[in-house]
């Protein structure tokens, strides 16, 4: 069976790669990570990681059309996790802690698993869960939410990130997806330990605009019926869409699978 691969859009963070220092030292062959960045500069500073990874040059004035380079690079022809660039461990539920995955093999078993429970629920894509805290994950899968930071694509879908966005262009893709009545998956029995905007270099900038704010607006505008700004975390926004929730402690066939 064919393994999905691992993308990584980078930008201005030559010096500090956690999310392939993560996945080199659980043990991902090289053959399957792909750092894709976008300027001259950044190639030649990132070719020092090529005995890790396979780095592409793929010409960017943003992180939507980065993100449209790696889709558009694979053509739609291989399942996709796109992975954000500082990102420590993917963790896993168990009982009331998150336990870091630290061996290949079960990382590609989690992540398949996801692959092929979204697949099934005939959705374009998966993520999980947000927040790196045992406290508010959960033994189920949401199907009407927005997803970032870990994107599964899969294959044979053909999507498109709106360019226009300097930031939250993940967000208005799932809003569009949702908006067109399909599902997103989230597992809220996975998430990442990563940086999230706090390190320069990457959409730091984008993020700590003024232009930020604008987004957020402009998102609502766009889908009323699905997002909202969020009242208790400014310039963030969240989802209207009443969650249709999986619960694997009374659903014993999906959890079984994962």
């Amino acid at each position: 069976m064919e393994k999905f691969i691992i993308a990584i859009p980078s930008y201005q963070r030559s010096e500090a790669q956690g999310t392939l220092d993560y996945l080199y030292g659980i043990g991902i062959p090289k053959e399957r990570i792909y750092i894709f960045v976008q300027t001259e500069q950044d190639y030649k500073k990132y070719q020092k990681y090529e005995d890790r990874c396979s780095v592409i040059f793929a010409p960017a004035d943003g992180i939507a059309k980065a993100r449209n380079n790696i889709l558009r690079y694979f053509k739609g022809q291989q399942d996709i996790l796109m992975l954000d660039d500082d990102v420590s461990y993917l963790g896993r539920l168990h009982v009331n802690k998150i336990v870091p995955i630290k061996k290949a093999e079960e990382f590609d078993e989690t992540i398949g698993k996801c692959f092929e429970q979204t697949r099934k629920f005939a959705a374009p894509m998966f993520g999980v869960y947000p927040v790196n805290n045992a406290f508010f994950m959960q033994r189920s899968i949401s199907t009407k939410v927005t997803v970032n930071t870990v994107v599964g694509f899969l294959k044979g879908q053909i999507l498109t990130f709106n360019e226009t966005f300097p930031a939250k262009e993940d967000i208005e893709l799932c809003a569009r997806m949702l908006h067109e009545g399909k599902s997103i998956l989230r597992y809220n029995f996975l998430s990442v330990k990563a940086k999230h905007r706090t390190n320069a270099g990457g959409c730091y900038e984008a993020w700590h605009s003024t232009a930020h704010k604008e987004t957020v607006t402009r998102l609502c505008r766009m889908y009323p019926d699905i997002l909202t700004p969020n009242s208790t975390k400014p310039n963030e926004v969240r989802t209207l869409l009443k969650d249709k929730k999986i619960n694997l402690k009374k659903r014993r066939k999906e959890a079984d699978e994962l």
